[in-house]
């Protein structure tokens, strides 16, 4: 929901909550189905803010469809998409060109997405599909060589689109990719 409207649900005890919107990722959903669209916004959304080892990350998030293509975090960390409503759901990231570096920042950004996870089954529901790619990409030869997964805008380092892992040369598969960015690399 966009800011400045709200919606009062019942929580797990019984009692009635408000959530408040803030950035208008599917403001429809409030009074319709969320369809497929609205599905891959959300997800990336979840996606995006999972924490798994609760240390505090500053992240800032953008994404041209909604929260616009700007934002002041210098560092692109990753861009997250998939469909976590469906039957078999979907979550894949890609890391970013300032995490694809060097495989210290992979792992923070592993830790990051995948920290909890590894306790309970041994397996991370995120699937890394491999490098973001974008136009400010340092490493042009990694870029090259690791298949970028996503497009982006004209001089932009936020994803307009993305593909699975082993999706080749194909189009974008999801639409709705949300890029994240940190304040300091670390």
């Amino acid at each position: 929901m966009p800011a400045g409207s709200s919606l009062r649900v019942k929580d797990y005890t019984g009692g009635v909550v408000t959530l408040s919107g803030e950035m208008g990722l599917a403001p429809t959903w409030k009074d319709s189905k969320c369809d497929t669209a609205c599905q891959e916004k959300i997800s990336a959304c979840l996606m995006a803010f999972t924490n798994g080892d609760g240390a505090h990350v500053d992240v800032e998030l953008a994404a041209p469809f909604t929260l616009g293509a700007s934002h002041t975090y210098k560092y692109q960390e990753s861009a997250f998409y998939g469909n976590l409503f469906q039957q078999n759901p979907k979550a894949f990231y890609c890391v970013g060109k300032d995490y694809a570096i060097s495989g210290l920042f992979i792992t923070n950004l592993e830790t990051r997405a995948c920290k909890g996870y590894n306790a309970q089954n041994g397996t991370c529901p995120y699937v890394r599909a491999g490098y973001c790619g974008g136009a400010f990409s340092i490493n042009f030869l990694d870029t090259i060589l690791n298949d970028n997964r996503c497009d982006f805008g004209f001089l932009s380092d936020t994803a307009t689109g993305c593909k699975e892992p082993l999706a080749g040369l194909l189009s974008p598969s999801w639409k709705y990719p949300i890029t994240t960015f940190r304040k300091v690399q670390q």
